[in-house]
């Protein structure tokens, strides 16, 4: 019962994972850059609340609140600079 009260009170604070948003996952031709550099080149971009995960051995998952398209080339284009060969291999 305290907890059910205790939702009610406080509410969940749902993170990006369950309230949806775009999703961008890329793949690094070359060596992939370690997360905390392409941390700070993104950060520069108005994204809100977003986590970016690596994935395998090249691919990094962005997810972020929807974003329009000309975030979404921004993004590209600024991940770039690490590899000019960057594939996106699915946006959403």
């Amino acid at each position: 019962m305290a907890s059910l009260v205790s939702l009610f009170l406080w509410q969940l604070n749902l993170g990006i994972e369950f309230t949806g948003g775009s999703k961008l996952r890329v793949t690094f031709e070359k060596q992939r850059p370690k997360l905390e550099n392409v941390k700070g080149k993104v950060a520069d971009i108005d994204l809100g609340d977003y986590i970016i995960q690596p994935v395998g051995q090249s691919d990094y998952i962005f997810r972020m609140k929807n974003i329009t398209e000309d975030k979404h080339q921004q993004i590209l284009s600024t991940l770039e600079e690490f590899d000019a060969g960057l594939r996106e291999k699915g946006y959403t």
